[in-house]
């Protein structure tokens, strides 16, 4: 019985979570707030999305030049 007790806090606690957070999105600081922090998030996806593109672009130069000077040893 306790093992279920237990679980009926832990889904009352999170019933209780969402109504708080939907309480928070639908006040308007609160929503800006949110959609703030997404356009960051966004704005840093992007800019590792960038980074690792370049990066794989410097990579892959390397192994050229790498392939071609073993080419042109042998």
């Amino acid at each position: 019985m306790r093992i279920e007790c237990e679980r009926c806090l832990i889904f009352a606690a999170g019933a209780m979570l969402g109504a708080c957070a939907y309480a928070a999105v639908k006040n308007g600081k609160a929503k800006q707030a949110a959609v703030k922090a997404m356009a960051r998030g966004i704005k840093l996806q992007e800019q590792a999305a960038e980074a690792a593109e370049k990066t794989k672009e410097s990579l892959s130069d390397m192994y050229a030049e790498a392939k071609n000077s073993l080419e042109e040893a042998n």
